[in-house]
């Protein structure tokens, strides 16, 4: 196995470059928006990567998390660096080839997951997650957006084009309505470094 230090240092430059260093402004969103039950709270983190986000997370009675990855790897770095005071499931899978009990979840998490998969992979991964979220329950996505400052239109253009195949396909995706038309209440959106970055915040009402 890569040695841990080293391979959380690659995974924080690769996205403090990615995202001109917003990632933990990006990660202190998505954790603000999490929605927390009285009694037991479970958060599902999609492509959880090295765990920096959880690691982020303040732990609290009830928690309960499951980090899922399709990386072995990933999912070995993931348990050295998350805190002992939490509750973590690490499962190998392939989201959302996986099987998980219907509204399973307080919150979904896709954190710069959705730009790296097809529309086919989006839509199905939108529908799971709707499936597995309890009533009022959220799904929270951080990810690209398409801006319409020049400068850094063209950059994402060059890196989208050597890193992220489907990326350009995502970012001229219209997922507010998308994901809308799929069922799914918009609460909040927040954009950040001109509309570069996008925070939506998602929940599932009763009739659904």
């Amino acid at each position: 196995m890569i040695n841990p230090k080293l391979y959380n240092l690659i995974f924080e430059v690769k996205f403090n470059i990615a995202t001109f260093y917003n990632i933990n402004r990006i990660r202190k969103k998505v954790i603000d928006n999490l929605r927390y039950s009285a009694g037991r709270t479970d958060i599902l983190d999609i492509a959880c990567g090295n765990s920096a986000l959880i690691k982020k997370i303040p732990p609290r009675k009830g928690l309960y998390i499951t980090a899922l990855d399709m990386s072995e790897e990933n999912l070995n770095i993931s348990k050295i660096n998350v805190c002992k005071d939490k509750k973590i499931g690490f499962i190998k899978a392939n989201f959302p080839h996986i099987n998980f009990k219907d509204k399973k979840f307080d919150n979904v998490i896709f954190s710069f997951f959705l730009h790296e998969t097809n529309l086919t992979k989006i839509k199905e991964s939108i529908e799971l997650s709707k499936r597995l979220l309890k009533k009022d329950g959220r799904l929270i996505i951080a990810d690209y957006s398409k801006t319409k400052f020049k400068a850094l239109s063209l950059f994402y253009g060059l890196y989208f084009k050597m890193f992220e195949k489907h990326a350009d396909e995502f970012i001229n995706l219209d997922l507010t309505r998308y994901v809308k038309e799929r069922g799914l209440k918009l609460l909040k959106e927040e954009k950040i470094l001109f509309n570069s970055f996008r925070i939506l915040v998602f929940t599932k009402t009763a009739r659904q």
